[in-house]
Order: structure tokens, then C-alpha cells, then sequence
């Protein structure tokens, strides 16, 4: 299934976005896996633009993406102000952004909120300004929601305005390994029309920073955006990246999600050169994470269940133990999480285990303590 759905993307990408082939793959389109890789859209633009009328049975996914993206890209900039009148520094990044930047996205990617990222000290701010214009705030999904996606859901009601939903970060997916990542996404974004948006290059590791968290290829919505911003790049800004990744640590990450992406859309002239270079770079870690970058199908037998690693860690647990084991389990994975992310990085990066384990093994020893207290049900 995997190959049908990659040889229907890399068609679409192609038809799309490089004028290539006009003639689509035969037989029925795989709405089923274009639906678990969220491509539905981008499927239905490119058959919908050949004439094919086989795109008639994905309409109604690509309508229910195209409304919500024109009404962001009409509020995104009046409401973001609220920031920049408090003096807070922000960037959007992710799916919202790719598709500000590129307004004909809008029909072509879907976009499930707005993530907004802002320096650590700067987060009350920034909270106590999106109050202030009219947003509320969320905690029902805690502690998954800070934990996991380092993240506060913030949304501002249906009425005179259309219902927004802002996800506001401090840092990219609580992974202090990233930390110097998020900053410069923050102090060197770009305003476009009136949104503050990362430059690509950045754009291109924060898509790695992302895939690391939820697996390579997990979302292939991300890869087409990978795909996309690599053509946006020019000679000595592709050439670039290696060293840029290794500067923020992101050299493993950014190869297994480069790996991912020439898989499913290849690449354009000379990227694999430099793909290749970023091989050679990993050196020793390069057999680990050509694995990873096989990993996460989201199409397994229609279990959702099997998408979310941390729930594959913490069922077992809870029928072993029969002990109330949330707070053990998020630690332990949080843990682990912070090891991984030190093994992509790579051995530049073994500097930086003080601090990356500091908050995850403190909170896994509290969660232990709890649970001793508990009495074991009878």
C-alpha cells in the first residue's frame, strides 16, 4: 500500500508544482492511505487540474481544508498583532506557515491549527496577550499537551471573528537539545504580509526537530512542505544546510527526514550531492537512522492506536503492573525521548546530557515516589 500511495504523491507533486506528467497513475485512486498520509487535497488538485474524474471522490476532503486555510490566512496577521503591540517576538511555523507563505497551498495542504512559537521568557507575555484579545485557554489534554508537544491551546471563540486556534510553544517539542533551534526560528523570522515566518533554511531543520518527536514518516504532509522549501533554496543555501544542521544539532534528524522525502518526491538538481554529504556526516549513526526513516507508517492494519508510540510503551505497562502508571509512563518516555535525541545528534551533542536529563529523570523520580504510595487495587 505504501508504494501505491508514495507513486501517487511523487505523480501529484510532479503534475502540480513541476509540470511534469499530466497523465495520472491507473486505477482507483488509494483514498483510503491518502487519507491516513492527510493527502487528499493534494491528490484532488492534481486530478481535479488534468481533467481526471476520479478526483470528484476526494472533493469533499479537499473543500473541508480549503475554508478553514483562507480564513486563517485572512485573520492570521490582525490577530497576531496582539503580539507585537505587547512587544513579544513570535514565529509561526509548521502548516500554518507554509501555507501563509504560499497562498496557493491553501486548496493543496491541510492545516490542523496554528503553532506559534516565542522565547521561554517571553511565554507569560505572550499567554497574557492572546487573553487579552479574546482567546482561552485549554489544559484538558494535560500533561500530554506540555510534556509530549511542549505546547498551551489557545482558542478564540466563533462570533464576530471566525473560531482560531493558536497552539503556543516556548520551545521546539520540550527537547532542550533544539533549544538553540528555536531561538533563531524566533530572532530571525521574516514578516510576510504581516505574519512573522522562518527563513527556509531554519524552516527546513525545524521540519526535522518535527519528524523527530512524531516519526519520519508519520505525516507525509511535512515532506511535501520539505520538498517544496528545497526548491525554494538556491546553490550556496542548499550546499549550506549540512554544516547549518550540525551547527544546531540536528544533523541526524535532518538526514532521515531528507532520506524520507527523496523517497516519496525525490529532489531537485543537486540535492542528493548534498544529501549524500550529510550521509557521510553521520558517519558511524548512518545504519540506525536509515531504520528510522522506515518507521511510523501511519497505514497499520486501522489501528490508530499503533500511530502513538507512547501508547505502545504504556499499555503494557498498565496490564503488568495494574498501577495507575501515567505520570511513570510520559516520564520514562520523556526520558528516553532526550536520549534519543542526544544519539541522533550525535557525539558533539554528549555535552549537552546534563541538561537534557535533568527535567525528565527529575520528574520520572517523583512519578516513582507517587506511585509507591498508591495501594495496589485488590
Amino acid at each position: 500500500m505504501t508504494a501505491s500511495i508514495r507513486a501517487w504523491a511523487r505523480w501529484a507533486h510532479s503534475s502540480v508544482f513541476a509540470d511534469g506528467d499530466a497523465v495520472p497513475p491507473p486505477g482507483a485512486v488509494p483514498s483510503h492511505d491518502a487519507s491516513a498520509w492527510r493527502l487528499e487535497p493534494l491528490l484532488f488538485g492534481a486530478l481535479a487540474r488534468c481533467g481526471d474524474a476520479r478526483a470528484e471522490a476526494l472533493r469533499p476532503a479537499a473543500t473541508a481544508v480549503t475554508a478553514p486555510n483562507l480564513l486563517r490566512l485572512a485573520e492570521l496577521a490582525p490577530t497576531l498583532r496582539a503580539l507585537t503591540d505587547a512587544g513579544v517576538p513570535y514565529v509561526v511555523y509548521k502548516g500554518a506557515a507554509v501555507v501563509h507563505e504560499r497562498p496557493a497551498l491553501a486548496a493543496l495542504r491541510a492545516v490542523s491549527d496554528t503553532d506559534v512559537l516565542v522565547e521561554r521568557h517571553r511565554f507569560a507575555d505572550a499567554r497574557r496577550a492572546l487573553l487579552a484579545a479574546g482567546f482561552r485557554e485549554y489544559r484538558d489534554v494535560e500533561p500530554v499537551s506540555i510534556v509530549w508537544n511542549n505546547e498551551r491551546l489557545y482558542i478564540r471563540p466563533a462570533g464576530e471573528r471566525p473560531e482560531l486556534h493558536i497552539d503556543l510553544h516556548d520551545g521546539l517539542h520540550r527537547r532542550p537539545v533544539f533549544d538553540a533551534l528555536a531561538r533563531d526560528l524566533v530572532r530571525t523570522a521574516r514578516p510576510v504580509r504581516g505574519v512573522s515566518v522562518p527563513t527556509t533554511s531554519l524552516a527546513l531543520l525545524a521540519i526535522a526537530a518535527h519528524r523527530a518527536k512524531h516519526g519520519y514518516t508519520a505525516d507525509a504532509r511535512e515532506l511535501l512542505d520539505f520538498r517544496l522549501m528545497l526548491d525554494e533554496l538556491d546553490e550556496r543555501e542548499l550546499r549550506a544546510l549540512p554544516a547549518l544542521a550540525r551547527e544546531y544539532d540536528v544533523d541526524g534528524a535532518l538526514y532521515v527526514a531528507w532520506l524520507a522525502v527523496d523517497e516519496w518526491f525525490g529532489g531537485p538538481d543537486g540535492s542528493r550531492a548534498v544529501l549524500d554529504e550529510l550521509a557521510r556526516g553521520v558517519g558511524w549513526r548512518r545504519r540506525w537512522l536509515d531504520s528510522l526513516a522506515q518507521m511510523d507508517s501511519p497505514v497499520l492494519d486501522d489501528k490508530p492506536w499503533r500511530r502513538a508510540p507512547f501508547l505502545q510503551l504504556y499499555a503494557p505497562l498498565v496490564v503488568v503492573t495494574r498501577r495507575p502508571l501515567l505520570p511513570v509512563g510520559l516520564a520514562a518516555v520523556h526520558v528516553g525521548l532526550r536520549l534519543a535525541d542526544v544519539a541522533v545528534a550525535g557525539p558533539h551533542a554528549v555535552g549537552h546530557l546534563p541538561e537534557v536529563l535533568h527535567e525528565p529523570v527529575e520528574a520520572l523520580r517523583r512519578a516513582v515516589k507517587r506511585t509507591r504510595r498508591r495501594p495496589r487495587p485488590s
